[in-house]
Formats: C-alpha cells, structure tokens, sequence
C-alpha cells in the first residue's frame, strides 16, 4: 500500500526521513491507482485466515516479490524455533 508523504515535484526539496539511504523516501509507482508517488511502501503479512501477523515500511521503490523473498527467511527461522518447543 503506498504511503505518499509529499508531491513528487518537491521530493528533492523534502528534508523529511533523509539522515540515511535506508530509510530515505522514494519514487515508487502504484498499478492500482496508476500514479506515481513519493514516499513509502506499508507491506502487511496475514494468514491465509485472515489474521494480521506483521507489517513492515519500505522504500517506495521496493518490489513487493523481493520483500517477500527477504522475509520468507524470516518466517522459516520462526517456524524453526517454535517447532523445536
């Protein structure tokens, strides 16, 4: 879901989030709304219930399939553990 915090024709003027790369804001590009926007990209994790298990921020320009990959390890880590109790 993308999070706008400013227009695009002021991102290079915007001081907001810019201490380092990482966590600076982006150019990112929304399908569904077909725009493109300056800002962050919410990514949610649910169950295939529908229940809510973690959200994350990530730059704009982020693609939700590589967000997936990096936290898939994550998952598997978790499920890991708990199967080990």
């Amino acid at each position: 879901m993308p999070l706008e915090i400013g227009k695009l024709s002021r991102s290079c003027r915007r001081p907001v989030c810019r201490e380092n790369d990482f966590t600076s804001p982006d150019k990112g590009f929304c399908a569904w709304q077909n725009s493109v926007y300056y800002g962050y990209k919410l990514h949610a994790v649910f169950t295939t219930d529908g229940i809510f298990t973690d959200f994350d921020l990530t730059q704009a320009s982020v693609q939700d399939i590589h967000y997936l990959k990096d936290i898939k390890h994550l998952y598997n880590i978790r499920r890991q553990r708990l199967s080990e109790y």
